[in-house]
């Protein structure tokens, strides 16, 4: 049996971006509104550094990312990853959906029980060899960060622990057996992917259960045995998970911060936020 050292991650955002136009990442507005973004004369680009590690999945489109004095073009079904301060710069030439996740990595000695970080050797690009699998961890460890119910964190840790796992077997595994994990039902996990990418727009339950081609009371039903919360409720949490993380890691205005959570007004973001977190959002943000 080979001795390893044990991956820890400790997952610190994660997020699910859609562009349905070019796009490009960082430019010369966000100097004064992102930490870490600075101008390179080499290529002629903003660039951005990160205090971690990031990782992403692409879910339709193509990004294309310069870092390391190179460009890596991640195509539908690829991952990509950067690891800590190393500037890079996004771009979408058409249309793009990803799933992020920024993380902590820490290794842990199992002789000596020591944790510390470590650079995991990480490709900068490769293709899971089951995309199905890490596209649903992914999504989970998104559900679990918005909904913040409990054990959320040893969740998303042991969600990202198995992306990491498949990842190793597909670097070393040479046997090429790999691993499924399937999800209970498919209709339920195809409409909390649907929310967590419409939850900005003015999204009803009726229109989710539409998408998963149930009548609103079966889909109401069905929702709720599977997640033990109503469809509405869902949408409401994910819609103040996204506020939370951008009060807690910007400076916008609370309309702001409404507005691209999904609420249809200040007073309607304050009054709910309060209702679910006991706090409004500026105490929020001040305890944060």
């Amino acid at each position: 049996m080979i001795a390893e050292n044990i991956w820890v991650p400790d997952i610190v955002h994660a997020g699910w971006e859609m562009q349905d136009w070019p796009w490009t990442f960082p430019t010369v507005k966000h100097l004064r509104t992102v930490p870490a973004v600075t101008f390179d004369p080499g290529e002629n680009k903003y660039m951005r550094s990160l205090p971690f590690h990031w990782m992403i999945l692409v879910v339709k489109g193509a990004v294309d990312i310069s870092a390391f004095g190179k460009q890596i073009k991640a195509e539908q079904g690829a991952c990509a990853y950067i690891g800590p301060h190393v500037p890079h710069h996004l771009s979408i030439s058409r249309s793009a959906q990803y799933l992020w996740v920024h993380f902590h990595l820490y290794g842990i000695d199992p002789a000596r029980q020591e944790a510390h970080p470590v650079n995991p050797g990480i490709p900068n690009l490769w293709v899971p060899s089951d995309v199905l699998s890490v596209r649903k961890h992914l999504l989970a460890i998104l559900e679990e960060l918005s909904l913040q119910q409990a054990g959320y964190q040893m969740s998303a840790r042991a969600r990202f622990m198995m992306v990491l796992t498949g990842l190793l077997r597909d670097i070393h595994d040479k046997d090429n057996v790999h691993h499924s994990w399937q999800v209970t039902d498919e209709l339920i996990a195809g409409a909390i992917e649907y929310i967590h990418k419409n939850y900005l727009k003015k999204l009803s339950v009726e229109q989710v259960a539409q998408f998963a081609s149930l009548s609103p009371n079966h889909f109401i039903t069905r929702f709720g045995q599977v997640t033990g919360l109503s469809p509405g409720k869902y949408i409401v949490l994910v819609r103040i998970g996204h506020a939370r993380h951008l009060l807690r890691s910007t400076d916008k205005s609370l309309t702001e911060v409404a507005e691209q959570s999904g609420f249809e007004s200040l007073p309607h973001f304050s009054r709910t936020f309060k209702q679910y977190e006991g706090v409004t959002p500026s105490q929020f943000r001040l305890q944060s």
